[in-house]
């Protein structure tokens, strides 16, 4: 009974409105147009995932509908190829690389050189008026050079992320001629901010560098001599034992580790959150993350952290990164650093050997951990050195050409874990720079980091996630079609709006019976930040393949409405696919009168 319910909203979301059949074209024109690549960047390793969007309780409006896919096993890999004066290579052949997974060679699939165009204009989209969209345009046919700025406050001391700020402010002065396409962001206490969006006018970025203010880092009055070294290991029995220093030591370093865990999860909400908001942009995007530490103790793709088991969060971090094509750059702000103790250092002489050692270990892993971030993703790590300027502006060109390798898994290869990938090349003299591999999780629907996490991350996020291509529009009061049946309680309206998914933003399982599952969230708020208002459904259906038909011709509409006392609000509608791993989400301001 609840399937057959379930199939008719289904049929009920084919009715075609022009309306929203003209706003799903346009969304579609939006997310198509550019390069060719970039549908097949869209769906870059295990399962090219495609969200799909939810069924009213009531007719609704359809759109043009999203393209129907089933799963693809393809995966790209963006190759980065320089001479040996460091000059981009251009005019190679599909025959000058080879490819491999795990050792095992690939048959390559997909081949393309690709030329990013430097003076591009990135801009949300305009479709109708009152319609409220994520998905973005550009002036150009080529894809465009992309920079995101990260100015990381949690895991950097204040004195060096005034230098990070001047280093970057002297890069920009010095390359007006660039006119490259770059956002601004920091990463605080309070979450993600976005500084400036997207411009090429370095001038404009400069002003806003000048209004960052220095925040503490989240490890601030911490005893990180303590947690570096151990102490926090130590076990109750130093209660008993009467060194009063060594059980000073013990508690602040368990202080200093839960000031650490919060770092972490910081830290990776924030690279999660810039992936979702990027995904849907074309071509190869360069993060430049300008931190003083990566907190997680790792060494390679292939080992866990040291800390608390952020292993879950961390994969599906470095699977979304790969997933939006963005290639992580990690910038140490501290520039050439002295690791031993100095005067102000509070240690025992007989510790002083100790704590020299777990300073430098602890460098070292700092080190290993950008180094690792960046080959995972295909970027480059800056440490160990005075000249950020330098650094600022060799990862801002990698992403000027570059190669697009494409190859199919074979359908049955589903195993989860991390893939090694190693691309060479036939010709002497050149080097190349590639991710090291890519995280495949079949069973991340199952996951308990999973839903809920994706879901308030996409609702507390400062942009909208581009993941699934979305439009929203609220039905005028005096034309809204009320839902009779809806009770509305007392001093409350209805907000009737209409969610409108374009094509390609729904996956469809085709080997399990045109599987399709998906959430839906709306959460209203007050200019004050207060929850108003919240909205959750969650669809799972097989259509058949009639319905599919329909759709495919039609269009997806999800109409439903809120009930909220007259006001300002701002709304924030997500859209996450289950099977496909995306999620797309767009903020609509209303008032309610």
């Amino acid at each position: 009974m609840q399937q057959q319910q379930v199939m008719s909203i289904f049929r009920i979301v084919v009715l075609a409105v022009v309306l929203f059949a003209t706003i799903g074209w346009a969304l579609d024109q939006q997310q198509t147009s550019g390069d060719a690549k970039n549908q097949a960047q869209a769906s870059n390793d295990a399962k090219p995932a495609q969200p799909a969007g939810a069924a009213p309780a009531q007719p609704g409006a359809p759109a043009q509908v999203p393209t129907f896919r089933s799963s693809t096993d393809l995966v790209l890999v963006p190759v980065i190829v320089h001479d040996r004066s460091g000059a981009h290579v251009n005019g190679l052949s599909k025959d000058d690389f080879t490819v491999e997974e795990n050792g095992a060679p690939q048959k390559i699939s997909i081949f393309e050189e690709v030329a990013t165009a430097a003076e591009t204009h990135i801009k949300r989209a305009q479709l109708a008026p009152g319609v409220y969209t994520n998905t973005m345009q550009s002036n150009s046919a080529l894809a465009p050079r992309i920079n995101i700025v990260v100015l990381d406050t949690i895991n950097t001391a204040f004195t060096d992320q005034a230098q990070a700020r001047r280093q970057l402010i002297d890069f920009l002065a010095k390359s007006v001629q660039r006119n490259e396409t770059t956002a601004l962001m920091s990463l605080s206490r309070g979450g993600l901010k976005v500084v400036h969006d997207f411009t090429t006018d370095p001038k404009v970025l400069i002003a806003a560098i000048n209004r960052v203010r220095g925040q503490t880092d989240a490890m601030a009055g911490e005893n990180t001599d303590a947690l570096i070294s151990g102490a926090d290991a130590s076990t109750d029995s130093l209660a008993a034992s009467g060194d009063f220093d060594a059980i000073r030591d013990f508690l602040e370093a368990r202080e200093a580790r839960v000031a650490q865990q919060f770092a972490i999860q910081a830290t990776i909400d924030g690279f999660a959150a810039i992936a979702d908001a990027f995904r849907g942009l074309p071509g190869r995007k360069a993060l430049i993350w300008v931190t003083g530490s990566f907190p997680f103790q790792m060494t390679s793709p292939n080992d866990p952290p040291m800390a608390r088991d952020f292993n879950e969060e961390l994969w599906r971090a470095f699977q979304s990164l790969n997933d939006a094509n963005v290639a992580v750059y990690p910038i140490d702000a501290r520039g050439l650093v002295v690791a031993l103790p100095d005067a102000s250092t509070r240690v025992s002489a007989r510790n002083l050997r100790t704590l020299t050692t777990a300073r430098l270990n602890n460098q070292t892993a700092t080190i290993e951990t950008m180094q690792s971030f960046a080959e995972a993703t295909g970027g480059r790590a800056f440490y160990n050195t005075n000249d950020l300027e330098k650094a600022f502006e060799r990862a801002s060109d990698d992403s000027s050409s570059y190669y697009l390798l494409g190859y199919y898994r074979a359908p049955d290869d589903n195993k989860s874990g991390w893939r090694k990938l190693k691309v060479k090349i036939g010709k002497s003299g050149l080097s190349l720079r590639t991710r090291s591999g890519y995280f495949v999780n079949t069973k991340q629907k199952d996951t308990p980091t999973g839903p809920n996490s994706d879901i308030a991350l996409a609702v507390r996020a400062p942009m909208d996630f581009t993941g699934v291509p979305l439009a929203i529009q609220w039905e005028p009061a005096s034309s809204a079609a009320k839902n009779a049946n809806a009770k509305v309680d007392p001093g409350k309206k209805q907000a009737v709006f209409n969610l409108v998914i374009a094509r390609n933003g729904l996956f469809v399982d085709s080997s399990d019976r045109n599987h399709v599952q998906f959430d839906l969230v709306a959460v209203a708020r007050t200019a004050t930040g207060e929850t108003a208002a919240t909205f959750s459904q969650t669809i799972d259906a097989h259509p058949t393949a009639e319905t599919l038909a329909k759709l495919q011709q039609g269009g997806l509409t999800y109409r439903n409405q809120l009930q909220l006392t007259p006001g300002e609000y701002s709304v924030r509608f997500v859209v996450r696919d289950v099977l496909g791993n995306r999620v797309g989400s767009v903020l609509a301001p209303l008032k309610v009168e």
